[in-house]
């Protein structure tokens, strides 16, 4: 009977490094075949990672600690200077994270992009809640006439940047996604809305992965420097779109 190495690799909590991850080992995978090896995938069940569980849930193959650890991988640091020998036939753990879409081409964004939308109960969640921001401003509003404004409380806020960026995109429905919307909401004027010219939402959604799936609903993004952020921009589905990027 034949056998095929496993293939696996640590799931990080953030949904940007995890799509970085399951990027690369897809990649790895689709590697592995050209040259007749055929891996099986499979990832450790973690019920603490709760948003890995519920995005993904049925695509993936889920075991429990016992048979992960029976598997006894070959563990495997990558980074971007790391290329692992795709002739392998142990098994095998990869640990860490390649940030980068350039290996990414349009096959695998397509299976990245069924991938995240896979989850029908998170894409009608986000959808509904997509309509309820456009209705906030209005019957007449256009997916163009608003501007994703992504920003955390942290002391390393670039004000300037948001509102350069602001300036740029020349929208004046402003959707804000943060980490505290009531110190945003208590100080929003100071940060980017010093003559009160933008009209501002701030959204609240309490599952990350609703979060996620609504924020890659927009067309213009001003965003961040985090895995998250930029996962969010990538995918949205938009031929046309808008992104600023610190």
């Amino acid at each position: 009977m034949k056998t095929y190495p496993y293939i696996t690799i640590k799931i990080n909590q953030d949904i940007g490094e995890q799509l970085y991850q399951i990027a690369y080992i897809i990649n790895f995978l689709r590697k592995s075949k050209k040259v007749n090896i055929k891996r099986k995938l499979v990832f450790l069940k973690d019920e603490n990672n709760k948003s890995f569980n519920n995005m993904y849930e049925g695509l993936f193959n889920l075991i429990d600690r016992d048979k992960y650890d029976s598997l006894k991988f070959t563990k495997i640091n990558i980074n971007n200077d790391c290329e692992p020998d795709i002739n392998m036939i142990n098994n095998i753990e990869f640990d860490g994270c390649i940030k980068s879409f350039d290996y990414i081409d349009k096959s695998l964004y397509d299976k990245m992009l069924s991938i995240v939308y896979n989850n029908e109960d998170i894409m009608y969640s986000a959808y509904y809640k997509y309509r309820d921001i456009l209705d906030n401003f209005g019957d007449r509003t256009k997916d163009d006439d608003m501007v994703l404004l992504h920003i955390s409380k942290n002391d390393l806020i670039d004000v300037e940047y948001y509102r350069k960026s602001l300036q740029s995109v020349d929208k004046y429905n402003v959707v804000v996604f943060t980490d505290d919307i009531e110190w945003y909401s208590n100080n929003i004027d100071d940060v980017i809305n010093k003559d009160s010219i933008y009209n501002i939402y701030f959204v609240s959604v309490n599952d990350k992965n609703v979060e996620f799936v609504l924020m890659s609903m927009f067309k213009n993004h001003i965003i961040e420097n985090t895995s998250y952020s930029l996962w969010v921009s990538y995918i949205s589905y938009y031929k046309n779109k808008l992104i600023l990027n610190p």
